[in-house]
C-alpha cells in the first residue's frame, strides 16, 4: 500500500553537486531553525502519512526542483537544524519552485524568494511519484 503524502511538504535548496552525491538516506545540517517544519512533521509521527521535502540547487539557478525526498526527523536547535530524509529520487525536468504555494500566505513562491526553506502545500504532482513508495 502507498504511503500518504501530508497536504504540506518542505521546500529547500542544496548544492546540486552535494545532491548529486547523496544516497538514498541522509541527515543534513543547516543554520537556519525549521521550527514550523518540525511541529507539522511531528504532528503526522505514528501515522501513514509522510512529509515530502523538495530541493533546488543553492549553488546555481535555484528555479529548478532536482529531487525530493520523505522527512523522517526535524530536531531544531538554538541556531541549526538538523533533518534526515530518506528516499531521495530525481525529478524530472520541468518542476518549478514558483509553482509552490506557500503555506502562511497562500501565494505562489516568488522568483526573488531566498530564504533558507519553507513549508509549502504539497504539489498535486508529488502524489502520483509517491504512488511507488511502500
Amino acid at each position: 500500500m502507498a504511503k500518504q503524502l501530508s497536504e504540506n511538504c518542505v521546500y529547500t535548496a542544496l548544492a546540486k553537486t552535494r545532491l548529486d552525491e547523496f544516497e538514498s538516506s541522509e541527515s543534513v545540517t543547516v543554520g537556519s531553525r525549521w521550527v514550523k517544519a518540525e511541529r507539522l512533521l511531528e504532528k503526522i509521527k505514528n501515522s501513514e502519512i509522510v512529509m515530502p521535502v523538495l530541493f533546488s540547487d543553492a549553488s546555481a539557478d535555484m528555479t529548478n526542483l532536482y529531487y525530493w525526498a520523505i522527512l523522517t526527523d526535524i530536531q531544531v536547535g538554538e541556531s541549526e537544524t538538523n533533518y534526515r530524509f530518506e528516499g531521495l529520487s530525481r525529478l524530472d525536468k520541468g518542476h518549478k519552485k514558483q509553482d509552490l504555494i506557500l503555506l502562511s500566505t497562500g501565494r505562489t513562491i516568488a522568483p526573488g524568494f531566498i530564504k533558507a526553506y519553507a513549508v509549502c502545500k504539497t504539489p498535486a504532482w508529488l502524489d502520483k511519484l509517491a504512488e511507488t513508495l511502500s
